[in-house]
């Protein structure tokens, strides 16, 4: 008898919690509430809100995420246009995708850049699930978020922007530790030690990612790819920038078919989106590889770029994207 009441309210238990993470689910996907109105609040603060020749709206990772890279440099540049930041800190397009809408109808931009990253656009679509390198818990939890968003917002917000003060990396050591490096890149890479090259060279199932990335993008900006008033910048892995990170991530755990010399022969992650984009495909690579001899431009133990690599990024649109805007 008392089992029986225990089995009872724990189905009772169970039916509730999977009720209220279904009604969150279907809520975060409609944007009822604006799940992100403090990231764009706080990335928007200094943007200039007179009058402006141009409004340019980005959308972005945690590339594009902070108060001071490369999105204010541009606005120091070009105080006659008005950029408008509303990139979030981890996620990839199905994030975007919800929250598109609503900040284009906001603004209403003449421009749209949209920044992706090679290192983590196409596992944020399917996480790389290993039952037998990483935790249970682990996997149980890339498993579930990859279906439910919500799960993964939840995550996002206790973990990444806790503190809700700064949208930019934590400061690391300047010198490469396997230790100190970013935990979250580890379990990537002792999930799949391959993770970063197949990534850029499109190898085994991320061929697939890569497709429903391109489709969820076309969806999303569909009127913007249409009228060409849209950019799509990518950020490369730190791999691809300089040997010394290539080594460095050898002794994490990474392993290469291909040397240094020769990955970037086959990005065909960059070579796909120009195929689907044409000149509208911004690739700051060999601008980045030019200016970091030194292995600076990105953090030792984190896999973002340094306030030189933001500066780098900004003089390189400024080349590139601005030279002829008018």
């Amino acid at each position: 008898m008392m089992l029986k009441k225990i089995l009872k309210k724990s189905a009772y238990f169970l039916f509730v919690i999977s009720a209220v993470f279904l009604l969150l689910e279907v809520c975060f996907r409609f944007q009822v509430i604006d799940f992100y109105s403090t990231e764009w609040k706080l990335l928007n603060k200094n943007a200039d809100k007179g009058k402006a020749s141009k409004k340019i709206l980005v959308f972005g990772d945690s590339y594009s995420a902070t108060t001071d890279g490369y999105i204010q440099m541009l606005r120091d540049s070009f105080p006659e246009y008005q950029f408008y930041n509303a990139s979030i800190p981890g996620t990839g397009i199905r994030q975007t995708a919800l929250i598109a809408a609503k900040r284009i109808n906001e603004v209403k931009p003449d421009l749209i850049i949209y920044q992706v990253y090679v290192g983590n656009d196409l596992t944020d679509i399917k996480h790389p699930i290993n039952w037998s390198n990483l935790p249970f818990s682990r996997n149980c939890y890339w498993k579930i978020s990859d279906h439910l968003l919500f799960i993964h917002y939840l995550n996002y917000w206790s973990g990444q922007f806790a503190s809700h003060s700064e949208v930019i990396p934590g400061k690391v050591d300047s010198i490469f530790s396997i230790d100190k490096y970013n935990p979250r890149e580890k379990l990537f890479v002792k999930s799949d030690p391959y993770v970063f090259e197949n990534a850029i060279t499109l190898n085994g199932t991320d061929s697939l990612l890569f497709k429903q990335l391109i489709e969820d993008t076309k969806s999303t900006f569909s009127e913007y790819i249409k009228s060409g008033k849209i950019y799509f910048l990518i950020i490369p892995h730190e791999i691809q920038v300089n040997k010394t990170y290539y080594e460095n991530m050898k002794m994490l755990g990474c392993s290469f078919k291909y040397s240094y010399e020769d990955l970037n022969g086959h990005y065909s992650f960059r070579d796909k989106f120009i195929r689907e984009f044409g000149d509208k495909v911004l690739d700051p690579l060999p601008y980045l590889q030019q200016n970091d001899s030194a292995a600076n431009l990105f953090f030792a133990n984190d896999p973002h770029l340094t306030p030189k690599g933001q500066k780098a990024l900004s003089s390189f649109l400024i080349k590139t994207c601005f030279s002829n805007l008018k």
